[in-house]
């Protein structure tokens, strides 16, 4: 009997950068038990091996069949599958999963989802092979300001070692930044300031994501440039800063399921929702903010002086000296 492509999940799967088979689904559409099959892989292990590591997941419930563990699925790789088919009978059930598999590899292999996960992989290991690993997300999330600030220097180590600060290549700085600005955010730091009346860098008003993907390009190039012992002329900065900013857009998008466009523009909404909520229009959320600083140092100082004038009473003193 032809088996219909719809009547199961597919085979093929992308898991981790990579195309894998279930191993369950396989056994299924082959109609023996998935114990047999596995048992097979096993037997076979070496052979499988010379196509790469025979991957599992373990799953989260145990049954009788595997004597109360629990259950393993096998993710094969196509090489994988298309040997462990050899290795089974040519039944027609076998003949429809090879073709099955022939047309679920070659679909997944032209999805943008699993190209754009290939190139990052690809980058990460030709390019990204750094001695220090950056921060996740949650990792990036969890510095305070001033840390978050140190690690914005990175940029600042970059452009004044390669002599991007002086007055000859200023300009060609300056443009090569607003370009990796419109690659990561839509928009240039001027057009958001612009938009919003938020004064100040550009960075302190983004979200977090945003922020993030900011800190992967810097944290990428610097150790790139360093890995180069900074053998490198502005032309080459000109280039590989822009890809960086693609890729690290590319990764941070897919792996938190985001849009970094979407993101920066939900934030001049929101900012400038903000605004039209103050009793004047002349207020920006920047001057609101520097405003709010300056009330909290008013209220520290008055509070120090309070202090001060506490001290220096009488009955304060001659507490301090009988302790």
């Amino acid at each position: 009997m032809k088996i219909k492509r719809r009547e199961l999940t597919k085979v093929v799967n992308l898991i981790n950068g990579e195309l894998r088979a279930n191993s369950r689904i396989i056994a299924t559409l082959l109609k023996v038990e998935h114990e047999g099959f596995v048992k097979l892989l096993y037997r076979n292990e070496e052979h499988f091996n010379e196509f790469g590591a025979v991957r599992f997941e373990v799953g989260s419930r145990s049954d009788e069949n595997t004597g109360g563990k629990q259950p393993k699925t096998y993710l094969l790789t196509e090489d994988q599958c298309y040997f462990a088919l050899t290795l089974v009978r040519n039944t027609p059930q076998a003949i429809e999963l090879k073709k099955r598999l022939v047309h679920e590899f070659s679909e997944a292999r032209g999805n943008p989802r699993y190209q754009a996960e290939k190139k990052v992989q690809v980058l990460k290991q030709q390019i990204f092979s750094l001695e220090n690993e950056p921060l996740t997300l949650q990792g990036f999330a969890q510095l305070s300001l001033k840390d978050r600030k140190k690690q914005r220097s990175q940029i600042w180590e970059i452009w004044r070692k390669t002599h991007a600060t002086s007055r000859s290549l200023n300009y060609r700085r300056i443009q090569v930044a607003k370009e990796v600005n419109l690659i990561i955010n839509g928009m240039t730091s001027y057009r958001f300031r612009q938009l919003t009346g938020a004064g100040g860098l550009m960075r302190d008003w983004m979200p977090l994501a945003n922020q993030y993907c900011f800190y992967l390009v810097e944290h990428d190039l610097l150790n790139l440039l360093r890995r180069r012992n900074w053998d490198v002329d502005f032309e080459y900065i000109e280039r590989v800063y822009p890809e960086l900013a693609n890729v690290a857009k590319t990764r941070v998008e897919l792996m938190y399921d985001l849009e970094l466009d979407s993101s920066i523009e939900d934030e001049v909404n929101q900012i400038l929702n903000h605004v039209r909520q103050q009793v004047s229009a002349n207020v920006t959320p920047y001057l609101q903010t520097e405003a709010q600083v300056l009330n909290y140092q008013y209220a520290l100082v008055d509070e120090l002086e309070r202090l001060e004038d506490l001290m220096e009473q009488p009955e304060f003193i001659e507490h301090k000296m009988k302790q």
